[in-house]
């Protein structure tokens, strides 16, 4: 699953993988990967649905987007 945006006249793209162990996110620029991977585990999924009621790959799409908008991976 991807999801695009675009940023300082730059297309972004997240995309997401689920192994069934862990949940992670990566952003690319160019088809190569940007900056670091975001992850969490299952486990951490599941208690963060029972908190929050919302998949914790959402927090993470939405950290790595706003990360690079802030510059943080020059």
């Amino acid at each position: 699953m991807s999801e695009k945006f675009t940023h300082d006249g730059q297309e972004f793209e997240i995309r997401s993988f689920n192994d069934g162990v862990n949940i992670r996110v990566k952003a690319f620029l160019n088809n190569q990967q940007f900056g670091p991977e975001y992850s969490a585990s299952s486990e951490v999924n599941s208690d963060h649905i029972k908190l929050h009621g919302e998949h914790i790959i959402n927090v993470l799409k939405t950290q790595l987007k706003s990360d690079i908008q802030e510059g943080l991976y020059l």
